[in-house]
């Protein structure tokens, strides 16, 4: 079921509108140094949180084909008893 469910909590871009905001609007005279230090680390942010998610999905992932091999398994078990 967790492979099926849509997941849209990924973070792969930010809106433009929020530097525009946060450094040409509120104070126009920061320096492109502190507009790019505070762009990395929203991308290290957003990389951080994409990680958690993506190795929840790699667990369920892996649980999936540990469960369909034990599926498999079975069913040749029933085979060859018949």
């Amino acid at each position: 079921m967790i492979m099926l469910w849509p997941y849209y909590a990924y973070t792969f871009r930010f809106d433009p509108e929020q530097p525009l905001q946060d450094f040409v609007d509120k104070n126009p005279s920061e320096t492109m140094d502190v507009m790019h230090r505070a762009l990395a680390l929203r991308i290290k942010t957003d990389m951080a949180n994409n990680w958690r998610i993506i190795q929840r999905l790699r667990m369920a992932l892996q649980l999936a084909l540990f469960l369909l091999l034990l599926e498999l398994l079975a069913w040749l078990l029933a085979i060859t008893r018949v």
